[in-house]
């Protein structure tokens, strides 16, 4: 079963329950697309410019993701930047180590941000919602604006195949208005 996408309005529902930590983990999913893997690689490093503020880019490497077209450069909207940066105060501003981390500072394993993402959802009142909703939603919503080999990149895929199965088509009203639109 394919991950349900969200609506904006649902992604704020769930950001109205997510603790400072949860809240960087839901946007970097929905706005970045990041796999749970990925998640809980991600570390400060990643995100900090060469100030050491936060940037304007994740900088995933290769080992954080899977396969060869994991590496990626992100770019972190003005919501997820805002989310970093009050997480990284309150955290004492590191220069390094896990963004996503347990009570004790320790990176969490990518079962416990899916197990955290999913009571998250839960929580908010949306049933059969899992931690690939987020990479999904912003998927199809970046397949709205852009070309398939964009969201491919986007979503670092090595086939097209692939990036497809994470895209939904778009209603019927928004394909009328799209077929319309090339009469203008």
């Amino acid at each position: 079963m394919r991950a349900k996408i969200l609506t904006e309005s649902q992604l704020q529902d769930v950001l109205a329950h997510a603790r400072p930590m949860m809240r960087v983990a839901v946007l970097t999913s929905f706005r970045c697309g990041l796999r749970a893997k990925e998640l809980a690689a991600l570390d400060w490093a990643m995100v900090l410019d060469a100030r050491g503020l936060i940037g304007e880019y994740v900088d995933l490497p290769p080992i954080s993701s899977k396969g060869r077209c994991g590496a990626g450069r992100l770019p972190i909207t003005p919501d997820l930047r805002d989310a970093l940066a009050a997480l990284w105060r309150a955290r004492r501003m590191p220069l390094a180590g896990p963004v996503l981390c347990d009570d004790h500072l320790g990176r969490l394993t990518p079962d416990a941000v899916r197990f955290r993402l999913n009571a998250l959802y839960e929580k908010a009142g949306l049933h059969g919602v899992s931690s690939h909703s987020g990479r999904r939603t912003f998927g199809t919503a970046l397949a709205s604006k852009v070309n398939l080999p964009s969201v491919q990149k986007a979503l670092r895929h090595a086939r097209p195949a692939t990036t497809l199965l994470y895209v939904d088509a778009v209603s019927d009203h928004e394909l009328t208005d799209a077929i319309h639109s090339l009469a203008r």
